[in-house]
């Protein structure tokens, strides 16, 4: 329940909102923890993260987003495309990577850098032979001389990337965005990359695009599956899969249903079939 004060605002959100500002992406395991301990502080009951339910960390947000719109601020309840866990994103709303992402930097040529790994990912590493939207090590430290930096600064620019949770590194070594990348940069990338394909090929075999947003979820998909038929443009992430129907026909194609894997462990043949066509059969559920 929110605290009784006149505007329904009180220092129970101040603190919660205090979390956000310091850590920027919250689990939900993480958002309990911490509004218990707002909640505990400003009346002295205590409480444990076992007492805090989902809904009422969305009420505080929601009060929270409320107070913070006018700053072009806002907390983005989003879900973490690798595993499907539930995330609240504190965010810039401004759509402007420049403005978004300065406190990052430190100097001129870090952003000229992320905008190098941006465009590697999105254009050269987004094509209709393998939708991977990330970079290798060897791709990413390939600009830093043109960015006017050195290797060993360019190493440490994208270990402080990874540090900020700007970027995710695999376990093989390539980097892609993070949850908080996918989601502040969200109107960036769509205003940068949507629908500026110049590959010929691409264009001929399938309607291809290059911000694909989830069939389920409707939000941006930089890691799952697609439609393997070229015509179609069907998405999902993979933990939004299990909100289909166990039809074996694509939802909006209704072809026969084969997908190749999108994102980081794509093929750059973008022809490999996904385990997920096998697994289909046993998903239950109804597309939204």
């Amino acid at each position: 329940m929110i605290d009784n004060e006149d505007d329904g605002y009180s220092d129970t959100h101040r603190a919660f909102l205090q979390a956000f500002i310091a850590a920027r992406t919250l689990n939900l395991a993480t958002a309990k923890s911490r509004l218990a301990l707002c909640l505990s502080a400003q009346d002295g009951r205590q409480r444990s993260p076992q007492d805090i339910e989902e809904s009422l960390i969305d009420i505080y947000v929601s009060a929270i987003k409320d107070k913070i719109q006018i700053l072009d601020l806002d907390i983005v309840k989003t879900r973490d495309e690798a595993d499907g866990s539930i995330l609240w994103v504190f965010v810039n709303a401004v759509s402007d990577a420049a403005t978004q992402s300065a406190t990052s930097f430190d100097s001129a040529y870090d952003l000229p850098f992320l905008r190098k790994l941006l465009d590697n990912m999105f254009r050269e590493n987004n094509t209709n032979n393998g939708e991977l939207m990330s970079v290798t090590s060897t791709e990413a430290l390939h600009h830093a001389k043109s960015c006017g930096l050195s290797m060993l600064a360019a190493e440490n620019l994208l270990s402080k990337l990874v540090k900020g949770e700007w970027l995710c590194l695999s376990d093989n070594g390539s980097y892609s965005l993070s949850p908080r990348a996918a989601v502040e940069l969200r109107n960036y990338l769509r205003l940068t990359y949507a629908n500026d394909s110049d590959d010929e090929e691409d264009q001929a075999l399938r309607n291809f695009i290059r911000i694909k947003d989830c069939g389920v979820c409707k939000t941006l998909v930089t890691r799952g599956f697609r439609c393997l038929n070229n015509r179609c443009t069907f998405y999902v992430h993979e933990h939004c899969s299990t909100n289909l129907s166990n039809s074996k026909k694509c939802p909006s194609c209704n072809n026969l249903w084969r997908t190749s894997i999108v994102g980081p462990n794509a093929t750059r043949s973008g022809h490999e079939r996904s385990t997920f066509d096998g697994a289909l059969e046993d998903i239950q559920g109804e597309l939204d």
